[in-house]
């Protein structure tokens, strides 16, 4: 990491660049042992080719964190339905989701919370990222695909209103439908589940 001059002096390396008057001294840091809660293997297999890495470094309350992003190639698989699916559904404090066999029987549900009101979007955002992980994760240890809906959001958000009050439905904002959406679509490319909006 190349260091801003007022912090040279953290510096593990100092180099000097330019000649005569232009002269002067940029220093170094080396982040060494970094893990990543999601895509280790793809971020490592990137460096080693020497693919292009971008990094982002954020300050929150607490701590420094990186993120990184790699270009990885991806295809699109086929769904096959010869062993059902799973079946994801978005509401204002959970995601549902049911396992069906390949008649579209339901064979096992799970629950999982999804509160983001009065989150910030950050916090909000890493939730919906590491529950679409696991969900995906969950499709790919059944072997199935992932189906969710491509959700008119106004008429979801009508229905809310008429089954829990207008409170209930501003609590499952578009926002959140499509980070959601897009955090699910990217989980799937990245283990190889095939999926179907």
């Amino acid at each position: 990491i190349r260091l801003p001059p007022a912090l040279t002096h953290l510096a593990e390396t100092v180099q000097t660049l330019g000649k005569g008057k232009q002269a002067h001294q940029v220093g170094y840091m080396t982040l060494t042992n970094l893990h990543f809660n999601i895509g280790q293997e793809v971020v490592k297999a990137a460096i080693e080719a020497g693919q292009p890495v971008t990094y982002r470094f954020l300050r929150d309350e607490k701590s420094w964190k990186v993120f990184v992003s790699v270009d990885q190639p991806t295809e699109w698989i086929e769904p096959k339905w010869d062993r059902g699916a799973i079946g994801v559904d978005l509401n204002e404090n959970h995601v549902a989701c049911v396992l069906v066999d390949r008649f579209g029987n339901p064979v096992e549900r799970w629950n999982f919370p999804c509160v983001t009101y009065c989150l910030s979007s950050n916090q909000a955002l890493d939730m919906q990222r590491k529950l679409a992980d696991k969900i995906a994760r969950l499709a790919k240890a059944h072997g199935v695909p992932l189906v969710w809906e491509l959700l008119d959001f106004a008429a979801k958000k009508a229905a809310l209103t008429s089954e829990h009050g207008a409170r209930r439905a501003r609590q499952l904002s578009s926002f959140a439908y499509s980070t959601f959406d897009h955090a699910l679509r990217s989980a799937c490319i990245r283990l190889g589940v095939p999926y179907r909006r």
